[in-house]
């Protein structure tokens, strides 16, 4: 059923246009079966996009716990490596972000994933905030919620209307803005 799902979406389907039947179909199994395992397409497509979604937070996560707080490049090269995994996962993401707005207990899961981020960074930030590396005026949780939160956005805006040939001027931009947003003081 995943893979049924994951073929029908990257063949242009669309969450809203997405059916049970047209699941069932492709994967040639019952309803019975489908229901069996999923209460409903939402948490299909949430179970089949959330493995790349994590792949890219941990991209973020690598960043922030282990790079040196010295230049905004390796934050630039760490969206660049997100954007790509978007990018490959673009039709799963979109179909994602329609079930989040459908659903709220789907909503709900993205949230509480991405506050677990935000505490995670957050923490990290506190620690380069003692080291004197962001200004004391900075508060560690609001800072890592509004880089993960606009990251999360802009990737997502970018990814729905912006060209591919433009990744790379994104990811410089987002990494420099938010490098030094962080850093400079």
């Amino acid at each position: 059923m995943f893979e049924a799902a994951a073929t029908l979406l990257r063949g242009g389907t669309r969450f809203s246009d997405l059916t049970v039947e047209s699941i069932i179909e492709l994967a040639d199994v019952s309803r019975a079966s489908f229901y069996k395992y999923f209460t409903s397409k939402g948490v299909l497509v949430q179970r089949i996009a959330v493995p790349s979604l994590a792949e890219s937070t941990q991209e973020s996560a690598n960043f922030w716990l282990t790079e040196p707080a010295t230049s905004w490049k390796g934050l630039a090269e760490t969206i660049g490596r997100m954007l790509r995994i978007g990018r490959a996962n673009a039709e799963l993401w979109q179909a994602y972000f329609d079930a989040t707005a459908a659903h709220p207990e789907i909503e709900d899961a993205l949230h509480r994933a991405m506050e677990g981020h935000v505490e995670v960074i957050g923490q990290r930030v506190a620690t380069l905030r003692q080291a004197g590396s962001i200004s004391t005026d900075m508060d560690p949780i609001h800072l890592a919620r509004f880089m993960i939160r606009g990251t999360y956005d802009a990737l997502v805006e970018h990814l729905q209307h912006g060209s591919a040939d433009d990744d790379d001027a994104f990811t410089r931009t987002l990494g420099r803005a938010l490098w030094f947003g962080a850093f400079a003081h």
